[in-house]
């Protein structure tokens, strides 16, 4: 069966939620990452749930500062025009 995987990322807080297609209830966990440390936090819901089928996900995230502060996938290729290199520093 495939199971879609929702994540959301804020600066505090973790939600993670796991739908089957023909479950009616929606698997949610939410964690407060000051208490506990993201990677512990994931591992934490995949053994309270079952996600051996997971076919999709789907992400919120506040901002991608967060995923290039937290080191999360693949380092990224950043192109931008001259005079706008320190984006990631500008607080917008």
């Amino acid at each position: 069966m495939a199971n879609t995987l929702g994540i959301s990322i804020s600066e505090s807080f973790l939600q993670l939620g796991l739908k089957e297609p023909d479950a009616p209830e929606f698997k949610s966990q939410s964690y407060f990452l000051p208490k506990v440390a993201l990677p512990r936090a994931i591992e934490d819901f995949f053994s309270k749930f079952d996600s051996s089928a997971i076919s999709s996900i789907r992400a919120h995230l506040k901002s991608p500062r967060f995923i290039l502060k937290r080191h999360l996938g693949a380092p990224p290729a950043v192109l931008v025009t001259a005079g706008f290199e320190d984006w990631l520093d500008m607080n917008l």
